[in-house]
C-alpha cells in the first residue's frame, strides 16, 4: 500500500526503533509519498519514489 508523511519532519531510520541511526542527512517532510514494505512494532519500512528505503514511526504517516 501507498502512504504519505503527515508530520512536519520525520527522521528516517535504518531500523525499527529510535536507537537506529538516521538513514539520511535530512528528515523526510510532510507530503512525502511512499510505498509501505513492512509494518513492525509501530514502525513502517517504506520505499521512497527514488528507491531509497528506511523506517519511520507509524504515527508520522497515513496509508492511502
Amino acid at each position: 500500500p501507498g502512504g504519505v508523511i503527515l508530520s512536519e519532519a520525520v527522521i528516517a531510520r535504518k531500523g525499527d526503533g529510535i536507537t537506529y541511526q538516521p538513514s539520511f542527512k535530512e528528515p523526510l517532510h510532510e507530503g512525502t509519498e511512499f510505498t509501505m514494505l513492512e509494518k513492525r512494532g509501530g514502525w513502517y519500512q517504506i520505499e521512497l519514489s527514488d528507491g531509497r528505503r528506511c523506517w519511520i514511526p507509524e504515527t508520522s504517516a497515513e496509508l492511502i
